[in-house]
């Protein structure tokens, strides 16, 4: 069986996220951490329950910000009548989290 090499994980402590045309500026800074195994980097924040992963430290990071995209059209912006209770309280974390979001054109 082959070994994994494993990096030592380091923080990931954004207070400002960027995907496309978009930028969200956080109320505090999320707690993640970054990691590698093999040619594979990882970014994990336990808070927002996403994992993402890329070739390199810049693509996870990447990949990350358009999570929190997709979490932000999806929850965020979404009619609460078309949400379960879970996804509510998720978007209601989102809207103490994301202090200005804002559309660059």
């Amino acid at each position: 069986m082959p070994q994994t090499l494993a990096a030592p994980a380091t923080t990931f402590r954004p207070n400002v996220l960027r995907y496309d045309e978009h930028v969200f500026v956080l109320r505090h800074r999320l707690d993640g951490r970054v990691w590698q195994e093999d040619e594979t980097w990882f970014v994990q924040c336990e808070e927002l329950d996403l994992t993402v992963w890329g070739e390199s430290r810049e693509q996870a990071e990447e990949a990350f910000a358009f999570g929190f995209y997709a979490h932000y059209l999806n929850y965020y912006l979404a009619d609460d009548s078309q949400l379960a209770p879970d996804a509510l309280a998720y978007k209601s974390q989102l809207h103490g989290l994301i202090r200005v979001a804002l559309h660059l054109s």
